[in-house]
């Protein structure tokens, strides 16, 4: 058992948001230094994430399957 000693947020967006959605979601928010994209084509995930560190200032990681994300 891990004690998470941290503020947890949950956001529901359709399984079927597009990075327009993304980015108007992510506009709204406030304080994010870090984002990690978990589904998606890689392609896409990296074009997502991209975006994010340009747009929003946002270092992105976009894991590999296995790696590990440290917090």
């Amino acid at each position: 058992v891990v004690k998470v000693r941290a503020q947890v947020h949950f956001a529901e967006l359709s399984a079927h948001a597009d990075q327009k959605q993304i980015l108007q979601f992510t506009s709204r928010l406030k304080g994010v230094k870090r984002a990690v994209i978990v589904h998606g084509e890689l392609e896409k995930s990296m074009q997502l994430a991209r975006k994010l560190e340009k747009l929003r200032g946002y270092s992105v990681h976009v894991p590999k399957v296995g790696d590990v994300i440290k917090v």
